[in-house]
């Protein structure tokens, strides 16, 4: 067997951003109601809050063309990093500040244009990315292994996903939740700033 190579892809800026879902309400198990949209090319945010009584909800995505990858190449690993460039994590009066965790999963082709029919794209769970704590946010890449199984890459166009939600995202509970609880990854043109980045590691 040859020694393993590695190639590493860049997200695809403007399949990129986020989702919104905002409301007067929050419904147990669904979120904020009733308004929603999509959000390219302007970051990558996670998280919720409640605002001038709204209430505000956010989904991360973010796409890689993968298709340059061998059809022959057999995968022995995958690695996705994420910088992160922001985090607010603040406390309702009361609460105790404990940090949050994004969760991400794993799609192959979701989505060529994303819109707010995307809000449950991606079905594979890969677990979580970061934990954050409160006013303790480091500006940096963060990365984790992803299951090899979910990279696209035999056969015309081809896409790897990602989905981030804030864990339990859907629950809202005002006694107990902090009032801010969101962070942002940056989704930078290529060459600027810190991409997205996919490490897929392989050989013949």
């Amino acid at each position: 067997m040859l020694d393993p190579q590695t190639w590493t892809a860049r997200n695809e800026y403007d399949l990129s951003g986020h989702i919104v879902r905002y409301g007067w309400q929050w419904i147990e198990g669904y979120g904020p109601d009733p308004y929603i949209e999509a959000r390219r090319q302007s970051g990558i945010e996670v998280g919720k809050q409640k605002s001038n009584d709204y209430f505000y909800l956010y989904r991360g995505y973010v796409s890689f063309y993968t298709a340059p990858i061998d059809d022959n190449a057999i995968l022995v690993s995958a690695n996705l990093s994420m910088f992160l460039s922001w985090s607010r994590c603040e406390a309702d009066p009361g609460c105790y500040p404990v940090g949050f965790e994004v969760e991400f999963y794993s799609g192959k082709n979701q989505w060529t244009e994303l819109t707010t029919s995307c809000w449950s794209m991606c079905t594979s769970y890969q677990g979580r990315f970061v934990w954050i704590y409160p006013g303790g946010m480091e500006r940096k890449y963060y990365w984790q292994y992803v299951i090899k199984d979910s990279i696209a890459y035999k056969g015309g166009e081809q896409r790897t996903q990602f989905r981030f939600n804030n864990y339990v995202d859907n629950l809202y509970r005002p006694e107990g939740e902090r009032k801010v609880q969101r962070c942002g990854f940056d989704n930078p043109m290529v060459g600027y700033g810190n991409p997205p980045r996919l490490e897929v590691i392989y050989h013949y």
